[in-house]
């Protein structure tokens, strides 16, 4: 989860146009604001604040929760797809060595 909240918080300050990572201050776009970001690991914690009022984690679990949970299910669709292919490249490798043959000559 904190991953994953790094994740937005690094997005988010980049589409405030502040140019700056986790933990920058920098004008908000348009606005003359300050924008401070910063990475929290408690519901309570403020993630971000701007002209001194925090934005929780709380807050921006409950304006991007459900589009945060498609993207962990993304992420691990991607990595099983990942491991998968790790799986079928090393079992393919093994075969072919065991085989005395190179993997592609296995596979013909």
């Amino acid at each position: 989860m904190k991953k994953l909240l790094i994740l937005a918080s690094c997005l988010i300050a980049a589409g405030c146009g502040t140019g700056k990572g986790p933990g920058g201050t920098a004008p908000a776009a348009n606005s003359g604001s300050s924008v401070t970001i910063s990475i929290g690991g408690e519901s309570n914690t403020p993630v971000a604040e701007i002209n001194g009022t925090a934005i929780t984690e709380k807050e921006l679990t409950e304006k991007i929760g459900s589009r945060l949970s498609r993207l962990q299910s993304q992420l691990f669709d991607l990595q099983m797809q990942g491991v998968n292919s790790i799986i079928d490249e090393r079992i393919l490798e093994q075969a072919a060595k065991k085989e005395n043959v190179s993997v592609q000559a296995l596979l013909k």
